[in-house]
């Protein structure tokens, strides 16, 4: 194959992010593995705050967004390893029902984690992005439907604080199209006795 591989440091993990220059003209054959969607990555990394055992991914990208969401876990209490692209985490020790700001203002993704704390704690305190001003902004999806499962949430500090005692099953339809506001209801639903249906 005429091309010269190349990398350069990318991340505390001693990683690599490797170009290919090609010196064609030439044909190109080969394989590439392809990794797994970071968003559905992040996703499942917060919901396995629910599970009180190891949960083992495969297939994760090294990437910072999964990096700092191994982070927060962390913090959180979980314990997290980072093997090629196999992804541990084991949160069946005690959990903290806070969320750290400095981590949760780097990466806004980090919002995923106030459902499965709900779910596991029956409380969450969870930092926003941009201060105490809600508005109408994506995180409030993330609250509407957690609140119509009995959710009760309060704003002060940079933070929201949710409570609740169980999670009953409810339908919720939502006035926009949301993958993570739909996505933190839908892993409640898993604990806590819930169960959600979206339209």
């Amino acid at each position: 194959m005429g091309a010269a591989l190349r990398g350069r440091p990318f991340s505390r993990h001693n990683e690599y992010v490797s170009s290919f220059v090609i010196l064609g003209p030439c044909p190109l054959t080969g394989e590439v593995r392809i990794s797994g969607a970071k968003n559905s990555a992040l996703k499942i990394m917060a919901a396995s705050l629910m599970v009180p055992g190891p949960v083992t991914l495969t297939r994760v990208p090294r990437i910072t967004d999964v990096f700092l969401m191994a982070d927060v876990l962390e913090r959180l209490g979980a314990t997290v390893s980072f093997v090629d692209d196999r992804l541990t985490i084991d949160a069946s020790g005690e959990l903290s029902e806070e969320t750290p700001y400095d981590l949760v203002t780097k990466m806004r993704a980090s919002i995923q984690v106030l459902g499965p704390l709900l779910a596991r704690l029956g409380r969450a305190r969870v930092a926003m992005p941009g201060g105490d001003a809600i508005g109408s902004r994506p995180i409030d999806l993330h609250l509407s439907g957690l609140e119509r499962m009995g959710a009760k949430f309060v704003s002060q500090h940079g933070f929201v604080e949710g409570m609740v005692d169980r999670l009953p099953r409810c339908a919720h339809r939502t006035d926009s199209r949301s993958g993570p506001g739909l996505g933190s209801r839908a892993r409640a639903r898993r604990s806590r006795y819930g169960s959600f249906r979206g339209r």
